[in-house]
């Protein structure tokens, strides 16, 4: 980008890992906003914070970090370009981020200028159109109701099997209600286990990509 664009001084803040899922044969990176971008981004589009509804942004790569200033590269970072440099007016970049602008194309790749000190990545990030986006979310949602309650499904069955033998009264005994509340408990814990294991790996796998 030829022009030079303004820097703006803001505090560094390590963002969450990206979220890494995959999607028609796809790797997506669900860049989560800080409370710094957050903040930043509605102060470039004279906006409240709390107007700002967006979690994320789904992008077809990781993060990076800037080698200028080490700032990782954020939504707020398209806004500034795109603003700064002429590309998109304030009311566009608000319809935009609110999902009221629709893009020719689902994947739009640009490149990113650091806004805290004007340095270029290497690597231009491409991210998904707002309607492409609810669009995904609202499939990602789909799914996630069905292996939810396929995972219903499968406890009710293993602790019923498990812990159900008397048949003689339609009300569980006290040692059903133990083995059951044991069952479901066990049950719960494994899948928070399963959850911040997950989340360790994509914090690795996202830190070895910037390696």
């Amino acid at each position: 980008m030829a022009l030079a664009l303004p820097i703006h001084n803001l505090p560094m803040e390590e963002p969450a890992p990206s979220e890494v899922f995959e999607h028609d044969n796809k790797t997506f990176y669900n860049w989560l906003l800080t409370e710094t971008e957050r903040a930043h981004i509605a102060s470039m589009l004279d906006m409240e914070t709390s107007e700002l509804k967006l979690r994320g942004a789904n992008f077809l790569q990781d993060r990076s970090q800037c080698t200028g200033c080490g700032k990782h590269s954020g939504m707020d970072d398209f806004v500034h370009n795109a603003l700064y440099a002429g590309i998109h007016s304030v009311e566009f970049m608000k319809d935009f981020l609110q999902g009221k602008t629709q893009q020719a194309t689902p994947y739009t790749e640009h490149e990113v200028v650091c806004s805290r000190c004007n340095t270029k990545h290497e690597e231009p990030k491409a991210w998904l159109s707002a309607s492409e986006q609810r669009t995904l979310e609202q499939r990602m949602q789909k799914r996630q109701v069905k292996e939810f309650m396929g995972a219903f499904g499968g406890l009710v069955d293993h602790c019923f099997t498990s812990c159900v033998d008397d048949f003689t009264s339609k009300a569980l005994s006290s040692r059903e209600n133990g083995c059951i509340n044991r069952c479901v408990l066990k049950w719960m814990a494994t899948q928070q286990r399963v959850s911040d294991r997950f989340q360790e790996h994509n914090a690795q796998l996202s830190q070895q990509m910037q390696n």
